[in-house]
């Protein structure tokens, strides 16, 4: 469970342009107690700066996404930049969440199936000593006792298991009662305890390592070595004539991911975790001078110095190479050298 900032969008419009200065704030932060010469003559001091979170959140068909933002660090000053950033007519509010729980749903079991699963350990719930007990035959226990206190919280009861409970061999688990089943879906898919409804079935969660969810990590893959420099490259089909407009532009990415999670059959995350980078600003003034002097790759750095090969190449190629230079350099010069993130995506 973790404390998230819980962002409801209206269909008032976001204004784009404040969001790199807000990004750019969230750059100087540093994890609180890293400051300060105590810290840095603390030999277990860390520098590792706070990182932050975006999640949006669909638990299954029909139900509304939810977008969550969260830091390990400095939320109030997150939320602060939220609420300047996004229309007033915009909530923001703080909530509990644990997004395990919220991927992982309770499943409905016949009581066979519910004992199954529990014999195997593949139930989320522990149950207290006091919601279990042993089951003794009343002929061979004293029976007066039985009579007087037919269910003893973990000790024995007589053969005859009352209502909302489930044998398991000799024992006998308490189960929370129909009547406790809420209503309302949301607070359904929240239970904890394992609950029977009213047509004597079981809800209860599995647990984690008994479930096999499907996740999707996305990945940049360069074709050169130092193009973690430049930026994405457009992958929509109004970014096709190689434009920076995936850049300096909101684009048709979120909104596709919004469709995506709408239509989702099944609970779903999608997870952007963002974290500041260290200023790389003078590496990218010597990569736009390698790109310049067409010394980018170890082939063109060893090519050209033994054999010349800028000097016989053919004017159609000095262009062709003009073009391809200019294009990283303007990707280069795109994205914020001296204050940039270092961002994980996963659905």
């Amino acid at each position: 469970m973790a404390e998230y900032l819980r962002v409801t969008p209206t269909s008032e419009r976001l204004d784009p342009e404040s969001i790199p200065r807000v990004l750019d704030s969230l750059h100087k932060l540093t994890t609180p107690g890293s400051s300060g010469l105590g810290a840095k003559l603390n030999p277990l001091h860390s520098e590792t700066p706070p990182r932050f979170e975006f999640l949006a959140i669909s638990d299954g068909p029909d139900d509304p996404v939810e977008f969550f933002y969260g830091a390990d660090a400095h939320l109030d000053t997150l939320e602060k930049r939220l609420r300047s950033i996004y229309p007033a007519t915009f909530d923001i509010e703080r909530v509990d969440v644990d997004v395990a729980a919220r991927l992982i749903q309770p499943v409905e079991f016949t009581p066979q199936e519910f004992v199954d699963h529990y014999e195997a350990g593949r139930l989320q719930y522990e149950f207290d000593p006091a919601e279990q007990y042993d089951i003794v035959d009343e002929e061979s226990g004293d029976s007066e006792a039985a009579e007087a206190d037919p269910v003893v919280d973990g000790g024995t009861a007589a053969t005859s298991v009352p209502d909302h409970h489930v044998t398991v061999g000799d024992s006998a688990l308490e189960l929370a009662p129909p009547d406790a089943l809420p209503d309302d879906g949301e607070e359904r898919r929240a239970i904890e305890k394992p609950t029977m409804t009213p047509a004597g079935t079981i809800l209860a969660r599995p647990a984690q390592d008994a479930v096999s969810p499907l996740g999707v990590r996305w990945c940049g893959a360069a074709s050169r070595k130092q193009d973690w420099m430049t930026s994405l490259t457009p992958f929509t089909a109004e970014e096709t004539n190689g434009g920076l407009s995936s850049v300096d532009e909101p684009g048709a990415a979120l909104a596709s991911l919004i469709d995506h999670l709408m239509e989702a059959t099944a609970p779903t995350a999608f997870q952007v975790v963002f974290q500041r980078r260290a200023s790389w600003q003078s590496d990218a003034e010597v990569r736009k001078e390698d790109l310049v002097d067409g010394r980018d790759t170890f082939f063109q750095e060893v090519v050209g110095s033994l054999l010349e090969v800028e000097d016989q190449r053919s004017d159609q190629d000095d262009r062709q190479l003009s073009e391809a230079v200019e294009k990283r350099i303007e990707y280069i010069d795109a994205k914020n050298a001296k204050r940039s993130f270092t961002v994980n995506i996963r659905a």
